[in-house]
């Protein structure tokens, strides 16, 4: 249990709070059957050094137990491993879009521990591999622009 209170990598208490703040602004403005869902979408969304943590990380931002947020997801009837997942494959799209960034540090980025491990899980996601991806959105940007 020691290593769960070490800190992760890239973790900014201050951002937390922010995140935080902002979430509960948003929860009071848009109560929904599927707050909990939205909530951690949106934490996955805008801080990416979640992507590579767990469900322990995003409910500590939330300011609240591991085990109320696991319950209150199962009873909007999802997953928190799923939800990283789904937000992963967003971030890979997001990154393989820009050419300057390569595959090694979008792996890293989404915490694969290499570059196969990455290029084996876009590959469930998109039925493609992730290079073919890539050629693919640049290809139809270069579409676009003729």
């Amino acid at each position: 249990g020691a290593m769960l209170d070490v800190p992760l990598d890239g973790a900014f208490p201050a951002q937390h709070g922010e995140a935080r703040q902002a979430i509960e602004r948003e929860l009071e403005l848009n109560p929904s059957p599927f707050a909990s869902i939205e909530v951690v979408r949106r934490v996955l969304e805008s801080h990416p050094s979640f992507l590579r943590g767990c469900l322990g990380d995003v409910a500590r931002v939330l300011g609240m137990q591991s085990r109320t947020l696991q319950r209150r997801l199962q009873a909007e009837g999802a997953r928190f491993a799923d939800l990283q997942s789904q937000a992963k494959y967003a971030r890979a799209r997001q990154l393989l879009a820009r050419r300057a960034v390569g595959m090694d540090a979008i792996s890293a980025e989404l915490g694969f521990s290499d570059r196969r491990a990455f290029t084996f899980a876009f590959k469930r996601w998109a039925g493609h591999s992730p290079s073919a991806y890539r050629t693919q959105v640049f290809q139809s940007n270069v579409e676009s622009i003729n």
